[in-house]
């Protein structure tokens, strides 16, 4: 788990030059997981609040498309490869910097996937890894990762869930 959070909390700041990065950690159930896949396959990109839809988290575009179907395919993923009476550590992590594209979001976790993410002066060196490892570590955990959401200019969100 260290690994991959530090994988993570490494570029949350690394892209986040002012602002905040919040991680959040509870613990939920396998009907919450669950609950949390139908919600996201009847609503996004349907009639989701235009409170959400207003800043893009949730769009209908077609390059917000991937984005989506990883996050249920991940979500699906999880419950599949767990037990209905299992127990999850779910860890969000949510930070206020220079975000992506939903193009680009596609390859973050495919290694050597690295995405020029910023066009400020920040350093990006790397080989693109961090993320991919950190995800395979995770499944090989019976548990998943993904990107929930991500705006240009203003941050992103990475969910990490596994069983405890």
């Amino acid at each position: 788990m260290s690994l991959i959070l530090f994988n993570i909390i490494s570029n949350c700041f690394k892209y986040t030059q002012k602002g905040s990065i919040k991680i959040s950690a509870k613990l939920i159930n396998y009907q919450e997981i669950m609950q949390k896949e139908e919600y996201l396959e009847q609503n996004i990109g349907s009639n989701y609040s235009e409170s959400h839809r207003s800043c893009n988290k949730y769009d209908r575009s077609d390059s917000n498309q991937k984005l989506k179907d990883f996050r249920i395919s991940s979500i699906k993923q999880l419950l599949h490869v767990n037990k209905p009476d299992d127990i999850f550590l779910k860890i969000s992590i949510v930070d206020t910097g220079s975000g992506m594209d939903h193009s680009s979001s596609a390859s973050l976790f495919n290694l050597f996937g690295k995405v020029k993410l910023s066009e400020d002066k920040i350093s990006q060196q790397g080989m693109g890894l961090g993320l991919a490892v950190s995800s395979q570590v995770c499944e090989k955990l019976k548990g998943r990762m993904f990107l929930d959401w991500t705006m240009r200019g203003r941050g992103s969100k990475f969910i990490v869930c596994v069983p405890v």
